[in-house]
């Protein structure tokens, strides 16, 4: 199951615009490990801010911003599925509507997430009433 979209979108941008890692962690001001760990899937995602700095270094244009932070979200959503698939039920079909995530609206992939953020609550209410 992929979780990366945000590495695998971030080293796409990097190529595109021919960019070495250190290239870019320099522009950052970010480790080129960091760099790497985050294309590689080692890492979440950095928050906005962090973000925004990548956004530049990576030359990325208004678009491609906005699909970085859209693929930072999938990475999150993706990585919740995979981390609760035993007990939620959709996960499989959660996964086959991220896999078509090019056509969901900002709107649909935050439903998204809330669900998935439901099933982390459910699992940990359930974990502390065990207790």
């Amino acid at each position: 199951m992929e979780t990366n979209y945000f590495g695998i979108h971030l080293a796409k941008l990097r190529r595109k615009n021919k960019l070495k890692q250190k290239q870019v962690a320099y522009e950052a001001a970010m480790d080129p490990s960091y760099i790497a760990a985050l294309e590689n899937g080692r890492r979440f995602p950095p928050r906005k801010s962090l973000m925004t700095s990548l956004a530049r270094a990576v030359k990325a244009n208004e678009q491609e911003e906005l699909e970085l932070l859209r693929a930072a979200m999938l990475s999150e959503i993706a990585r919740g599925v995979e981390e609760y698939a035993n007990s939620f039920a959709g996960s499989e079909l959660a996964m086959e509507i991220l896999e078509l995530s090019s056509v969901l609206s900002p709107n649909e992939i935050h439903a998204l997430s809330t669900l998935i953020e439901g099933y982390r609550f459910r699992a940990y209410a359930q974990g502390r009433n065990e207790m």
